[in-house]
């Protein structure tokens, strides 16, 4: 994982590279690949940007897809363990032991999705202030590429 800091103007504008984050491969100028990444922020750093649009491979793409469904099923099960006692009548010690299950499963689930997300994604975006910004890139080749591209602002 390779980190970069880049100290640029208020409004976050990046060149962004031309090959996959997730997996170095050539970009697909296809919409359905595109991923939202979150930006995580310091707590002293005020912004309206919550995310940024990635471009994904097509591989990488269908995999990202894959995991929001698993994403799906996941808040499918806890909302059926959390919501089926109230709207089923399920009162028995059993029923109750099948809806913990289901809830308990919906959040591993999750868990790794999660992560699976990120590792697919490939890019980790932070905000520290104003001006500067950290990106970890999980590819060390996308990473130099992005630090060519935005070299005047790049700080290491």
């Amino acid at each position: 994982m390779k980190q970069v800091l880049i100290d640029s103007n208020p409004s976050g504008r990046f060149t962004m590279p031309t090959k996959c984050p997730g997996c170095g491969g050539p970009l697909e100028k296809n919409p359905l690949t595109q991923s939202e990444i979150k930006i995580e922020k310091a707590s002293s750093v005020v912004s309206d940007l919550k995310s940024l649009s990635i471009g994904l491979c097509d591989g990488c793409g269908k995999k990202l897809s894959s995991i929001k469904m698993m994403t799906n099923i996941a808040l499918a099960l806890i909302g059926f363990g959390l919501l089926g006692p109230v709207f089923f009548g399920m009162s028995t010690p059993p029923q109750m032991a099948q809806a913990g299950v289901s809830v308990c499963m919906g959040l591993v689930l999750l868990w790794v999705a999660d992560r699976n997300k990120k590792k697919r994604v490939g890019i980790r975006c932070k905000r520290l202030s104003k001006r500067e910004w950290e990106f970890r890139f999980e590819n060390d080749a996308v990473a130099d590429e992005f630090q060519k591209a935005n070299s005047p602002e790049a700080v290491r």
